[in-house]
């Protein structure tokens, strides 16, 4: 006889409720906002990309020194510029058309700047901080840590981040000083990614979509709504109202967020039992 699994209409819901919020994001203004804004940036060559990862693999948006002064932002006193390759052309007339044409003679050193090591205009974003903070929560985050199989710290983060899965420590980072609903998000975020993807050659859009919707998923089973935060940020990974990384994702949201259900709630027995 197959043994029923209670939770798993429910979350099937709640994952059909977290695509609906992602698409309804992609006909917003805050979206358009969001393209013109990335569209105002480079798009960097795979060496450059490389260049920029492994000096500063932080790095969210990068510009040049003049580029960000255009955005309303400086780079910061002292900041070290992270070196890419840029092309360097000279100008030739076409001997047969006597057009002026660029031609590209070889590539110089140049320095961009990621948008940590710069202050000023705030950029356009999607997401916003989760602000609830009440004692259930704070009691649901102890609950979480005391499943989570990875140590969990909170810490000072000053990159944007609200926290992050460190592979090779196998431990997570929380983001000090946020609410408790936020840091409830987190940590069922950075635990999808311990759990999904340690040596895992998946996109990293994919990861994204990933946890965000497991933490999104799971908070929601336990009536805790992080909505406001979690649409816009799987619909920012997601790339489009076209691309299917969600749909892909569909089956490892469930099944993940399922896992971590029963572990919470096998804890809440646990300390019921002992109240």
């Amino acid at each position: 006889m197959t043994k029923t699994n209670h939770k798993e209409p429910k979350v099937n819901e709640l994952y059909a409720k977290l695509k609906e919020g992602v698409q309804k994001v992609y006909f917003s203004d805050k979206w358009k906002e969001i393209l013109l804004f990335q569209s105002r940036f480079h798009n960097y060559s795979f060496n450059n990309m490389m260049l920029i990862y492994f000096q500063c693999p932080t790095a969210t948006f990068v510009a040049g020194y003049t580029d960000w002064q255009k955005l309303g932002r400086q780079v910061q006193y002292k900041q070290e510029g992270i070196k890419i390759l840029a092309p360097s052309y000279k100008i030739e007339k076409d001997e047969q058309t006597g057009e002026k044409k660029k031609k590209l003679v070889g590539f110089h050193q140049t320095s961009v700047f990621d948008v940590s090591q710069t202050k000023g205009a705030p950029l356009p974003s999607l997401t916003h901080e989760l602000t609830m903070e009440t004692a259930t929560l704070r009691d649901f985050y102890e609950t979480l840590k005391a499943v989570c199989p990875f140590p969990v710290e909170e810490k000072t983060i000053t990159n944007g981040s609200k926290g992050y899965f460190d592979h090779l420590t196998q431990s997570i980072a929380v983001k000090k000083g946020m609410a408790a609903l936020h840091k409830c998000k987190t940590l069922v975020h950075e635990m999808a990614h311990g759990y999904l993807h340690t040596n895992s050659d998946k996109s990293k859009e994919m990861k994204e979509v990933e946890a965000e919707g497991t933490a999104f998923v799971v908070l929601s089973y336990f009536g805790f709504d992080t909505s406001n935060y979690s649409f816009p940020y799987v619909a920012g990974w997601n790339g489009s109202a076209f691309a299917d990384h969600i749909q892909k994702a569909g089956d490892t949201i469930q099944k993940t967020a399922e896992k971590l259900i029963a572990e919470i709630e096998k804890e809440m027995s646990k300390k019921s039992a002992a109240a």
